[in-house]
């Protein structure tokens, strides 16, 4: 997927939010199914089932919470006796959702990451192409925001429906700042994000948490994706992922972002326990006062503000830097729509759409994407600003600035590529290779791989 078909994502999709300031709020839990087949009798009890990689009680995404709480609502308020079975696989999602398109057993509706990771489920058939349900609709097809199914297209073909949109940021605690004397305004280029990192190490604050555990490659990309793309531009990337021959891993852009990330953590502006860290882990250094800054995707601003955090009130944004003589526009933004697709084969295809359209209705838009979740909405609403998580509006301002976006690596390569790239960052930040070895040996993966479905 070329940048410039994704140009318009962020900039479409806030300019179609509204901000007002004084709107409401809903919930729920997991529950055990959905069904209605199609034109069957509407008293007949359907179960579907819904995939999704984590669980409230394994993720602080504070949307895994609301959607399990709106398959609970669902079942319990639709009128068509469908009920929702989750499936939850965790950390083998992939693997799972692999295996079992390879088996034809795909569950009838998936959380759907975007990208290689959906298109190439649906140009091989396992995915319904969603294009007639939304002309049938016309109203619902015109709720989403202008771009919003750019990342889970090809050729036309739409295979998913985006429920939100969250960008990559780094985030600060602006407490922190004014005490170490560092001006997040300041800080355009990667020089001065060094001397903003050596301050505040001065100050006695972790400068930025991380976490390189070897779960957790994902969140070394957040960071190094951005100092590839600010170093290299992004037609390297469309090359990999548009499979463009000659493509390659092995090129200095890549070698030089691992390189720069790694230095970090040796000069010690990166928590000494990063390498043994998760996400949660590191998240919690940022939200207990410890680290000033933070680079995460926008989904963390609802756990930023959960009970007991130390920087409601206090979060602010910054565009990542950019890096002198680099090629890269640093004025683009790494943003993805989390989706839901639907299996091709499926005997409840019509109980699936009511499942698709009750997560982008404008309640679950309103009250549990933007007021409980923190995230953008991909549909045409109007939010109440004064209900928002702290930190949302700076997102949500510092992307009007946005020239447009690109794709989270690991989506945007593919399951089986964008997998051994969070591998090569986190050989990297360990130092199990080089940045040199550890690209050779993914361009090496990447030209010799095989018999990968999702490729």
């Amino acid at each position: 997927m070329k940048f410039r078909k994704t140009l318009a994502l962020t900039l479409s999709s806030l300019m179609a939010l509204s901000f007002f300031t004084s709107c409401s709020d809903n919930g729920g839990s997991s529950s055990s199914s959905v069904t209605s087949s199609s034109g069957g009798d509407s008293n007949e009890l359907v179960t579907i089932t819904y995939s999704t990689w984590a669980s409230p009680d394994t993720s602080d995404d504070v949307m895994l919470a609301e959607v399990y709480r709106a398959a609970e609502s669902f079942a319990e308020n639709n009128d068509k006796n469908i009920t929702i079975e989750i499936q939850n696989y965790g950390s083998e999602y992939d693997a799972k959702i692999n295996a079992m398109a390879a088996a034809n057993t795909l569950p009838d509706t998936m959380q759907q990451q975007p990208g290689q990771k959906c298109t190439t489920y649906g140009k091989l058939g396992k995915l319904e192409v969603l294009n007639k349900y939304l002309d049938e609709d016309e109203k619902w097809k015109n709720s989403f925001a202008e771009g919003m199914f750019s990342q889970v297209e090809a050729d036309g073909d739409i295979y998913a429906v985006p429920i939100s949109f969250a960008a990559g940021c780094v985030f600060y605690n602006k407490d922190i700042f004014s005490e170490a004397g560092v001006e997040a305004d300041n800080i355009k280029t990667w020089e001065d994000f060094l001397d903003a990192c050596e301050t505040l190490k001065q100050h006695g604050t972790i400068p930025l948490a991380m976490a390189s555990s070897s779960g957790a490659g994902w969140c070394i990309s957040l960071f190094t994706a951005y100092l590839a793309q600010r170093l290299g531009g992004l037609e390297p990337m469309e090359a990999i992922a548009e499979r463009e021959e000659g493509y390659t891993f092995d090129q200095e852009n890549f070698i030089e972002a691992g390189r720069m990330t790694l230095d970090l953590l040796k000069k010690g502006y990166i928590q000494a326990s990063s390498i043994g860290d998760s996400a949660d882990q590191a998240n919690a250094y940022f939200t207990s006062g410890q680290a000033a800054m933070i680079c995460q995707g926008s989904w963390v601003v609802g756990a930023l503000n959960a009970e007991g955090s130390q920087v409601i009130g206090k979060i602010g944004v910054i565009p990542f830097p950019s890096v002198d003589g680099g090629k890269g526009d640093a004025s683009v933004w790494m943003g993805k729509t989390d989706n839901v697709s639907m299996s091709a084969d499926s005997e409840h295809k019509d109980a699936v759409l009511e499942w698709m359209k009750y997560v982008t209705s404008d309640k679950f838009q309103t009250e549990s994407i933007a007021y409980k979740s923190g995230k953008i909405p991909t549909t045409n609403i109007t939010v109440d600003e004064s209900k928002v998580p702290d930190g949302f509006m700076s997102v949500s301002t510092a992307l009007k600035d946005s020239a447009g976006t690109f794709m989270f690596f690991d989506e945007w390569f593919g399951a089986a590529l964008g997998s051994e790239w969070n591998g090569a960052l986190n050989a990297i930040m360990t130092e199990l290779k080089t940045p040199e070895k550890a690209f050779a040996d993914l361009q090496d993966y990447a030209v010799n791989r095989q018999g990968e479905t999702a490729a």
